[in-house]
């Protein structure tokens, strides 16, 4: 999520860095200014005197707007998913030009200070996202004692998967930035572990032709430990104290690539706790305690000290109540896969779950082991076409599966919708 300043009317995820290849920017009027004036209600934000209207000055001119324009403009990001702008500094702008030298800065622009466009500022010319494949790119950071500012973070070894598990290896720069160009399109996920007592979060998906915005940012933490990769959606992860004076924790950060964080936990003796929603059960969850018992009785005491916890608390997944579905779409177009839905129906017809992906790549759907499940995929297809009914142009037949430990992968074949 990127939020240059502030954001008002609603939040902005906006993951494309400016390109002047791109339709959304290259009709639009991207330079660098200057704040010199505050216009209309000032406020503090971040303890700096702030407004979504500025008078700034023009330094340097990229595309869009012409050398007849003023040098003096007035930026305005209290429109449509508004942004504040700071009193004396100086800004990467991408805005629509309206009337008498103003210039709409709002609705996820990717508008922000100049000191923190370094990904922008390289992806200008859309050279980096030139084609074959994709780009992923992001400036890699933690965050200082005081949790106020991000500090980047230089010359640090990060570990990309694809839908394969296969390792795509990359380091930030002096800059603190990474970059990967050419990759196949998909999702990537980051591998966490990052070094002894910290992990990363970081992932993104990638179109060919196009640059992605997936920043990296490091945490520390006190305990770790492994569920099933994919499944935070799913799970809760608490350290229930096994007495009076050691109270419980709750909610683990769960990455993507399914190992879970404690940032910080009380000295003391716990019980680990996973809680699995299981899907299509009216709000049913089931707890297993580690290492993969139901018995809270059974279960292994974890010793928590002042220090971070050298083990991995890793859970067998062979006892966890929900079990990955591994699910490939034949794509009919490798180069440009089509975005597909996953419907996930119990005996019943109930449907129990939706999930997104892109055809010819796995795409892991759970459900509760040993329970039976009928898999329909749904696209628009290339035409994005849709019926007066709003039904979708391709559809998959029904395919029975019945979940277990160690599944192989589900082939499924899209065809016209009847």
């Amino acid at each position: 999520m990127l939020v240059p300043s502030a954001a008002l009317a609603c939040s902005c995820a906006n993951p494309i860095p400016i390109e002047a290849t791109q339709r959304r920017y290259s009709e639009r009027a991207v330079f660098t200014a200057y704040v010199v004036q505050l216009m209309g209600s000032v406020s503090l934000w971040n303890g700096k005197r702030s407004s979504g209207k500025a008078l700034a000055v023009v330094h340097q001119r990229y595309w869009g707007l012409p050398w007849y324009w003023p040098k003096v403009v007035v930026l305005d990001g209290g429109l449509f998913c508004g942004m504040l702008l700071n009193d004396g500094v100086e800004y990467l702008v991408s805005g629509v030009q309206t009337r008498y030298g103003v210039v709409d800065v709002s609705a996820c622009s990717r508008t922000q200070p100049l000191e923190s466009a370094q990904v922008d500022l390289r992806t200008l010319d859309g050279s980096h996202c030139a084609a074959p494949g994709g780009t992923l790119i992001g400036r890699v950071t933690k965050f200082d004692e005081d949790r106020q500012q991000a500090l980047l973070i230089r010359n640090a070894r990060l570990t990309f998967r694809d839908s394969y598990g296969r390792a795509y290896q990359t380091e930030s720069d002096g800059d603190g930035i990474y970059e990967m160009r050419h990759l196949s399109p998909g999702p990537y996920v980051l591998d966490s572990q990052f070094g002894s007592g910290k992990y990363v979060l970081g992932a993104g998906e990638v179109t060919s032709g196009v640059c992605q915005d997936s920043f990296v940012r490091s945490f520390s933490y006190a305990v770790t430990g492994q569920l099933i990769p994919g499944i935070g959606f799913h799970a809760q992860v608490d350290l229930v104290g096994i007495h009076q004076e050691s109270p419980t924790v709750r909610s683990a950060i769960i990455a993507p690539d399914g190992r879970f964080y404690f940032q910080s936990v009380p000295p003391g003796d716990y019980y680990l706790k996973a809680t699995f929603d299981l899907h299509g059960r009216f709000d049913q969850v089931a707890p297993i305690y580690y290492p993969g018992v139901n018995a809270r009785e059974k279960a292994v005491v974890v010793r928590v000290s002042d220090q971070p916890l050298s083990q991995s608390f890793d859970f067998n997944s062979d006892t966890l109540p929900l079990v990955p579905i591994p699910i490939v779409v034949e794509s009919p177009n490798r180069s440009h896969p089509l975005r597909v839905w996953i419907r996930s129906q119990d005996s019943n017809g109930n449907i129990v779950a939706e999930n997104s992906g892109l055809a010819g790549l796995p795409m892991p759907v759970f459900g509760v082991r040993g329970q039976s499940y009928g898999i329909t995929v749904y696209s628009l297809g290339n035409e994005q076409r849709r019926e007066q009914s709003d039904s979708l142009y391709l559809r998959s037949k029904v395919v029975q599966v019945q979940t277990v430990s160690g599944m192989k992968r589900i082939v499924i074949v899209l065809n016209l919708a009847e």
